[in-house]
């Protein structure tokens, strides 16, 4: 048992009894009976199963966009959206999937590690050093730690939501969040099992298991997943596999619900991942540069290990591993007053505890690595080992008889350092001895907060505005120090602490055609807090962003003789100010040199096209999706140059392609009776190029071509009459070389490699359903 998991039994258990205690009394003295066909209670945010394809009808996915249950195409922002099976008939088994699929969207690497994703929507998203992220990801209402492998099973939706979510949810935010909403506990007992067999040795069991323990009142479900999959890059230094998959991730859910009044939902889930660590290939070397300098026999292992190709390297920290568990808690507890009012409140654990050891080169040399030897924590990948609580008080209702649906609630968040889980070794080329960095970060955030629709049809029949807004208060406090050869003490340690605070609102007008055709408008702001750089930089602390958007939109849905079709399309136009960017700066005498920090000193601006289509007729099923992202900066200039540039005005924000297209094309055959049928997918993606850095312009590989990605799948639906699935998919199906990320200070170490994607891969899928009502394998998303 990890650490994480000695340490934060008692935290959950404290946390699990308060929510009992709570359940217990607030449900104590009701004697309304429970009423077997009750829905869930009135404004819970809860949703609804996917409304099944009936005929040529398209799937429609209830979402929580807006912290309560409505149907996508009612909610006037855009949102992408995936059933649990379109997670499976896609493939979609890390969030790095998900990159491919979702217009605007792109999921990179926080450092040399792919198991902490990094979101960016909009051009959004940038995780510059002891920066928050410009989009956050929610799982069952609580903003995580961290969103790896382990996390896309037993889902009852995915939903992304692009612009500042910065009114309704528990963090602020400039570019969107990625809602991951778990399958609830259900009124019947049933379940799945999932296998999964492929090359690179391939074993994936998933399941779940619903449990009704006292019918329409107390509800159970337990779900697994269970991936293990060789790695796609040997190392050939000590003969071991990288890139590889092996987590096991658990989820248990407990639904308590005696009346149609109250109800209390509690989410409990472990994870935990030992890999062998993650490849990085040399790609490049600069001419004249610290790294050649110090070690001319560079270049003749740049030409070997361009000799070798990408799937093949030389290391230098001896065995590598990546190492992390995640262990979290939600307790959601609902009680309807009345029709028109109920109270919500949401209380939520997180525990987050990473160790690695990898080489961050990919070099026999000693450029920078992460040694074996010395097992740290909280190092390189993603956001540190941290432990978060967090509380959430709502009030929701409807007033003026029904016209206006409106929530206001208060938000509190506290993110501590796992204890010793603060210091990351490292040794690099500038050094002759281990560097020690440690940094502990705290965190405490609070919101109050309100928005409200009103519909206005009885003036103008079909309008609704929506009016919001937060106020937000954040402090932080950052401790940090490094030394040489020996761990820092107390006393070499620096502390830095300040206060922060920003309203952010949101306007929305939408007007509905007919049931049909809506349009809407939307104006929002949105904002992401500041922080602090490492100690003895020139300027410790650096100041929040903002971001302005301006949105309009068109979903439409039809349904012809023929069958269905749905079209969805908007425009954005977003100003970005004082963006929080990577800057050279020199540090004073008596030892002039320069410092690469995190400052205010840009501004951007961002326009862009999305669109999605959707349509079903007879056994074809038919969707694709387009996203224009156009970002520049309108104001980037570097005192001290990085690689020969110091004005950057002008150029794209990283980890943003122009352009993304997607199509996906399926056919059912049937071949007997009315559920017996064979469905072929076909899913091809395709983005332009994109840039990684915009202070590393002198790296040839800083801007990565374009590419496109096949997808195949074959599944056997209801197989031989039975409530059996077997399927055939392939990934990557030509093979295709892309760089996913890039490491290496280019400019100031001189040299810089790649993580690529994973190759072409294949596998079978034996998946048995004993619900009672078992599906008939999904449809389309969106």
């Amino acid at each position: 048992m990890s650490n994480l998991t000695k340490k934060t039994r008692a935290r959950g258990v404290r946390l699990l009894s308060s929510s009992a205690i709570a359940a217990a009394i607030i449900a104590t003295g009701q004697a309304k009976a429970a009423d077997p066909d009750a829905a869930p209670p009135a404004g819970s945010s809860a949703p609804a199963p996917s409304a099944s394809p009936s005929g040529d009808k398209i799937e429609m996915i209830v979402v929580t966009a807006r912290r309560r249950a409505e149907q996508s195409q009612d909610v006037p922002e855009a949102i992408t959206a995936f059933s649990q099976d379109d997670i499976r008939n896609m493939n979609l088994v890390s969030p790095f999937d998900l990159s491919h699929q979702v217009p605007s969207l792109s999921v990179s690497n926080s450092n040399a590690s792919r198991n902490a994703p990094v979101y960016y929507i909009r051009g959004q998203g940038q995780a510059l050093a002891n920066t928050e992220g410009g989009v956050v990801s929610y799982f069952d209402e609580v903003p995580t730690l961290t969103s790896g492998p382990g996390l896309l099973f037993d889902l009852e939706n995915i939903q992304v939501l692009k612009g500042p979510q910065g009114t309704l949810f528990g963090r602020n935010t400039t570019g969107g969040a990625v809602l991951f909403q778990p399958q609830r506990p259900q009124d019947q007992f049933g379940g799945y099992l999932d296998v999964d067999l492929g090359d690179y040795n391939l074993r994936r069991v998933e399941g779940a298991v619903n449990v009704p323990v006292v019918d329409n009142t107390l509800l159970a479900r337990f779900s697994f997943d269970i991936n293990s999959r060789d790695g796609f890059t040997k190392d050939l230094t000590n003969n071991v596999d990288l890139d590889d998959t092996n987590y096991g991730s658990y989820r248990f859910s407990l639904q308590y619900q005696p009346n149609d009044q109250f109800q209390n939902y509690l989410d409990v889930f472990y994870e935990n991942s030992d890999t062998n660590g993650t490849s990085v290939i040399l790609n490049a070397l600069k001419p004249g540069g610290l790294a050649l300098t110090l070690f001319p026999a560079l270049a003749a292992d740049l030409a070997t290990q361009n000799a070798l190709g990408i799937r093949k390297v030389d290391n230098t920290v001896g065995p590598e591993y990546d190492r992390y568990t995640n262990l979290g808690a939600t307790d959601i507890i609902t009680y309807a007053i009345n029709d028109g009012l109920t109270i919500k409140t949401i209380l939520g654990y997180r525990a987050y505890e990473e160790r690695q050891a990898i080489d961050d080169d990919g070099t026999p040399a000693v450029l920078v690595g992460y040694p074996a030897a010395l097992q740290y924590k909280a190092g390189g990948a993603g956001p540190p080992s941290q432990e978060q609580f967090s509380g959430e008080f709502q009030l929701q209702g409807n007033s003026f008889d029904d016209q206006l649906k409106w929530i206001g609630g208060l938000y509190a968040e506290r993110r501590d350092p796992w204890p010793n889980g603060d210091t990351l070794l490292v040794q690099d080329i500038l050094t002759t001895v281990p560097t020690f960095n440690a940094q502990r970060r705290f965190d405490n955030s609070y919101a109050v907060y309100g928005e409200g629709t009103f519909d206005a049809s009885r003036w103008i029949n079909g309008l609704a505005i929506t009016a919001g807004v937060r106020f937000t208060w954040d402090k932080r406090t950052f401790t940090s120090g490094t030394t040489h050869g020996v761990q820092p003490t107390p006393a070499q340690l620096t502390t830095n602490s300040a206060n922060f605070s920003a309203p952010t609102w949101n306007v929305n007008v939408s007007y509905k055609v007919d049931d049909g055709i809506m349009a809407y408008a939307a104006a929002r702001r949105g904002y992401k807090t500041g922080g602090f750089n490492t100690p003895n930089a020139v300027s410790d602390t650096f100041q929040p962003e903002y971001l302005t958007d301006f949105e309009i939109g068109l979903k439409t849905e039809h349904n012809f003789d023929w069958g269905a079709l749905r079209f969805n399309v908007d425009g954005y136009s977003d100003q970005y100010s004082n963006v929080q960017v990577n800057q050279n700066v020199a540090t004073p005498p008596p030892a002039p040199t320069f410092v690469m920090i995190v400052t205010n000193a840009a501004g951007a601006r961002i326009n862009g096209l999305e669109a999605e289509a959707d349509m079903v007729s007879g056994g074809l099923e038919l969707s694709g999706f387009y996203s224009y992202t156009d970002s520049w900066y309108t104001r980037y200039i570097s005192p001290i140059s990085s690689g020969g540039v110091t004005n950057f005005t002008g150029l794209p924000l990283a980890i943003t392609p122009k352009n993304k297209v997607g199509v996906s094309l399926s056919y059912g055959y049937p071949l007997s009776g009315d559920e017996e049928r064979l469905v072929g997918r076909v899913n091809y993606t395709y983005q332009s190029s994109e840039q990684f850095r915009t202070t590393e312009q002198a790296d040839p590989f800083n801007t990565a071509p374009g590419y496109g990605l096949l997808n195949l799948r074959v599944d056997w639906e209801h197989f031989l009459s039975h409530p059996l699935t077997a399927s055939l998919f392939m990934t990557n199906a030509t093979d295709q070389k892309y760089i996913v990320y890039r490491v290496g200070p280019y400019n100031e170490l001189g040299y810089s490699g790649s993580l690529y994607g994973e190759p072409r891969m294949f596998g079978v899928e034996l998946r048995y359903d004993f619900s009672e009502e078992a599906g008939d394998g999904g449809s389309l998303h969106h």
